[in-house]
């Protein structure tokens, strides 16, 4: 019997440490395909080169994978498949009650709705790593050189949530705090990600480090989003983190935007917002510091 999984919109990737701190965990595709108005709305806030970039990344609308291969990845998922390599990851159900430990408190709506990412992830090889990066991305991108760099997609990521919300991790790369910023990301409300995908993921990145402290899971040399984490960690010190908590798990993000508001005249909630999908952390840092 397969488990039931949580049902996103916007299947994401983690990213290489080696690679931009801006974009390493997770990048996101629409169930239909962009039209001219989205473009337009899009390239108005992010600016055009950051929308080129973002349409490069997406994965192919449609799996190029045989129905039999595909059937073979939900037996990977449902089996748990967890291979042992050069990095040790946590297991996935020590993952969720780490998290649940930690942040109980803020969990109530995302465990109502039954997040986890026990029975929905699996660490793989190269050969199921590649299976479940072609049937997301496409053979051609998976296989290609990412934007700029000359590292090819499937080297370039430690982990992806594909567009069946499975999770697949890599055994061999990340670190200690993979499998918890993707458990994370399991629980959030998808409200935030829609309103500026990198700050989600600085958010994602802020509550894996809180989990991993409060459980003695060593981070010591973990830089991933490292910008994006900065400026989260100092919006929860001036704002609150019950506050950030509250959009990231349960989509309430106004409490968030209020007191950004209340606190600053000289920037508004939508130009700070505008400043995280630009992935322009040092402007967004001396907003925060306020040295405009």
């Amino acid at each position: 019997m397969k488990r039931k999984r949580n049902k996103r919109s916007t299947p994401q990737a983690d990213q290489s440490t080696a690679t931009s701190t801006a974009a390493e965990e997770h990048q996101h595709t629409h169930g239909a395909p962009l039209n001219q108005a989205d473009l337009f709305q899009m390239q108005n806030s992010m600016g055009m080169a950051t929308v080129s970039q973002w349409i490069r990344d997406q994965p192919e609308n449609e799996s190029e994978t045989p129905k039999e291969e595909v059937g073979e990845l939900d037996r990977i998922i449902d089996d748990e498949t967890f291979e042992t390599g050069l990095v040790t990851h946590e297991p996935a159900q020590e993952a969720d009650e780490a998290i649940q430990n930690s942040l109980g408190a803020h969990l109530v709506d995302a465990i109502l709705a039954g997040r986890q990412i026990t029975g929905q992830v699996a660490v793989v090889g190269d050969a199921e790593w590649d299976a479940a990066g072609e049937n997301h991305y496409g053979r051609s991108r998976w296989h290609s050189p990412r934007g700029s760099s000359s590292r090819l997609y499937r080297d370039s990521i430690n982990g992806f949530v594909d567009r069946e919300d499975r999770v697949w991790i890599h055994k061999d790369r990340g670190n200690s705090g993979t499998m918890i910023h993707e458990a994370i990301h399991k629980y959030s409300d998808p409200t935030l990600i829609g309103i500026s995908q990198p700050l989600n993921e600085g958010v994602t990145e802020f509550f894996a480090r809180f989990v991993c402290t409060n459980s003695d899971i060593n981070i010591a040399h973990r830089g991933n989003y490292q910008s994006n984490f900065e400026v989260v960690e100092q919006m929860a010190a001036l704002f609150g983190l019950d506050l950030v908590a509250a959009a990231y798990f349960s989509g309430q993000t106004s409490g968030l935007s209020a007191a950004f508001n209340a606190w600053t005249t000289q920037t508004t909630w939508p130009q700070f917002i505008a400043l995280t999908r630009a992935n322009d952390w040092a402007a967004a840092w001396q907003v925060l510091m306020n040295q405009q």
